[in-house]
Parts: structure tokens; sequence; C-alpha cells
């Protein structure tokens, strides 16, 4: 960011000037109709559990992981033209660290992303308004509903973004920018905009939209299923008799059995029967089948859509207590992996942080605190392969764990030790080759 944003938006002024790329005002416009003919938009989709499921586990789990702000220190030369590797140091100190421990007002990093992460599962695409303090440095990360955010283009390529708020807390936001009230528009420098997959470089496609049939299809399913409930589910059994009824006769005693018997509230109340009626009981028959093995099918489907394990959304069928724990990191390496990365990408290109030599890196550990074995391996090994002190390998494992004393030396591994010699350097007896300019006695 290289100024504040306090001052009013220089978008195009004279009609024509600018159009719409994409995106809708209201949620109900953001709908895509599906082959059911069941409107599919953020709130259908979220009342299908599925979808909920899927969105919410990877929205949570993005957000567990915790954003840190790291300098890069360059490889430099020592003596005898040897190379000291760099490598980085966290910065705590710059106001992207701080934006991490509180992005605005109202939220902290764990709401933050959340926000973030749902907008992109379900819309791909995320946005959030970049406030400035009076240094021109970013000071409040404030999200937007997708479905409440317009892409328009300038005749000069310029981009904006164009916001509805809604609520006096979003009014506030855009009074405080002195935005006049039919604009609300915004330059593209200040809305941190994720996308993911879409068919132009400026926009996400939406992942609903691409999913309609199948949320749709899901959708229709559940509501079909809670019918049958609500009217006693699929007829159990059908009323006969050998006397000819008349229509009034039918009439009168088909609605006192749907009193005595539809809904919840009626199950298990005694009959009464009349006319010669006998009752004849109804099983599920192949269709009844086929309808619950198509609403599994469906949970699968809509889990292809999010790269979503089935068993992390509650279909058990194929899992095992030998695949789980291998199918939750495959969760990690291919459904999670890409969305950090993602997340780090944007955050360095949108704040230019590669000027500054700054990086931005997740630390997913808190993602593998549920395997004792997989944080105990990883500790072991990291200590043996001197990768990581015993402290940090204890605060792996468990957090809880007391700290011990000379615990924050690296331990190399006895087999890696130096073997003497005037081209290799000096081992622990003072043998070797002597320091530059003094002769060996």
């Amino acid at each position: 960011m290289k100024r504040g944003f306090f001052g009013s938006i220089s978008a195009p002024r004279r009609k024509g000037q600018t159009f719409e790329r994409d995106g809708a005002w209201f949620p109900f416009l953001g709908s895509v109709k599906s082959a059911t003919g069941i409107a599919v938009n953020q709130s259908t989709a979220m009342r299908c559990s599925t979808v909920f499921a899927c969105v919410n586990i990877i929205g949570e789990d993005v957000a567990r992981a915790e954003p840190k702000l790291y300098r890069r220190i360059p490889d430099r030369v020592v003596d005898l033209g040897l190379v000291a590797p760099g490598g980085r140091k966290q910065v705590t100190n710059h106001w992207l660290a701080n934006l991490f421990r509180r992005p605005n007002r109202v939220q902290d990093w764990y709401q933050f992303a959340g926000f973030m992460e749902r907008s992109l599962q379900l819309k791909s695409n995320a946005y959030a308004v970049v406030l400035t303090n009076s240094r021109g440095e970013p000071s409040e990360l404030i999200p937007m509903n997708p479905d409440k955010v317009v892409l328009l283009e300038a005749a000069d390529g310029s981009l904006f973004y164009q916001f509805a708020p809604t609520g006096l807390f979003e009014l506030s936001i855009f009074q405080k920018l002195r935005h006049s009230y039919q604009g609300f528009r915004v330059p593209s420098e200040y809305v941190f905009h994720m996308q993911e997959l879409g068919f132009n470089m400026l926009l996400g496609a939406s992942r609903i939209g691409f999913a309609a049939d199948a949320i749709g299809l899901a959708i229709g399913q559940e509501q079909q299923a809670a019918r049958w409930i609500a009217n006693g589910a699929a007829p159990r059994m059908v009323l006969t008799t050998d006397k000819t009824l008349t229509d009034g006769a039918a009439d009168r005693i088909r609605n006192e059995w749907r009193e005595l018997n539809e809904g919840l509230e009626n199950t298990g109340r005694t009959a009464v029967f009349e006319q010669g009626l006998q009752p004849k009981p109804f099983s599920l028959n192949s269709v009844d089948l086929e309808f619950i093995e198509a609403r599994g099918l469906q949970v699968e489907d809509i889990c292809r859509f999010y790269r979503m394990p089935p068993h992390k959304v509650a279909k058990m069928d194929r899992a095992t207590n030998n695949n789980v724990e291998a199918q939750d990191a495959d969760y990690v390496n291919n459904t999670l992996a890409p969305k950090f990365t993602r997340w780090e990408r944007r955050l360095e290109f949108h704040f230019d942080l590669d000027e500054e030599g700054l990086e931005v890196d997740f630390d997913i550990s808190d993602l593998f605190r549920a395997s004792p074995t997989a944080r105990m391996l990883t500790a072991r090994q990291g200590v043996a392969g001197g990768i990581m002190t015993q402290n940090e390998a204890r605060r792996l494992y468990d957090q809880n764990l007391p700290m011990i004393e000379g615990g924050d030396v690296l331990l190399a591994p006895t087999n890696l030790a130096a073997t003497g010699s005037d081209s290799s350097g000096s081992p622990a007896d003072g043998g070797g080759r002597p320091p530059a300019g003094e002769e060996k006695v």
C-alpha cells in the first residue's frame, strides 16, 4: 500500500465509462436454478447438510492455521569462499503481523479467515475492504458478502469494486471513507480479493453454481423425505373393504384417518375401523430402497466438488480404523494445502511484501493435533535429524509440557560430525587446519 484511502473515490463519472463484470446485489440475485426447479444460492445451499459440512469444515480448518510473517535472510559468503546459508526470521512488529492478530474491530483472525474461506467455498470469491491509517498502512480488513459486490471496469482498464452495504455497521465503514451513498465504489488496490476457479482472470466462477444440479437434487430429496415424515412417512398401509363406499363415505374415512395418524405427534394412536375395513401394510419396495441409496450417492457427489473425503462429513461406509488416518493426511495435503498456498500468495501479491523481503507462511501444526502417533513420530525424527530442538519437539507434541534446561540447542547426529582435516575443518580436539595467519605448532 502506497497511500492512504480517506478521500472520495476517483471513479469514472460519465455514463458508459464502467460496466459490470459479474456479481449480484442481493443473495436472491445470486441464485442459480437447478434442473429440479430449486433455486440454489448461499442460503439454500447451506441448508443442504453435505454442503454445510464441507464449507464449514474447510472454513474452520483454514482458520485454525496461524499465519506468520517472516523476513528472508539471504545467504552470505564467509571466510575462504564458504557460503553461510540464510533462512528467515519471524517479524512481529509489522502492520500485517498486527492484522493477523486483529483483522478488524469486531473479529479475530479465526472469525475473519473463516468468513473469507466460506465465501470462497460457496462463491469462489472473497472480498475484504482495506482500511488504512494516517500513515497509509492497512489497519483493518472488513470482509463483505460476495453477493453484495460487483466488479466494475473503467475505460482505461482500472478496476473498481462496488458494494451494497446493509446494516448500520457496514454503512458506517463507507461513511468513514466519505463515500457518496450512490456509489460505494472502491479502487481495486483497497480491496483484498481472493478467487478460485473461473473463466477470466478477474473473477472466480461460483462453486455452488457449478454444483447447482447436485445440490438441488440433494435439497429436493431432503424435502421429499421431510414431506413423507410430515404425512406419517410413506403410506404404511392401505384400508380395504369388500363393501362399496360412496364418495362421501370414502372422503370422510380418509379425513378421519389423516387426523388420527398423520404427523409425528399422532404416531402410535389407536384406530377404530368401520364398514368392514381391513388394514393392509406396505413394506419398502425397490423404488423406496433406490431413493434411500440415491440420498447417499448425493453426499459423495457433492463431496467431489469440494475434494472432501466422505468420512469427514460423517459418511463412514468406506472408512476403517486402518485408512481414516491416511485419508486425513490426504485431506490436509490435497484439500487444505492448496488453500493455504492461495492465502500466502495472495497476501504477498496484494500487499507487495516481496519489495520488503517478507513472506507469509501458515503454521498448520494444529491440524495434526488429533494424531498423537504422528506428532510423536514427527518430534522424534526432528530431534534425531537435527531439524528441531528438544523444546521445539516438546511444544509440537504437547504445548502443556514444560521446557527443559538446555533444550534449545540443536543436537547434530554423531554420524555427521566433521572428520577433521586441512580441507574440511577442525575436530573437537583442536586438530586440523589452523586459523588464517597462524602457524600450527
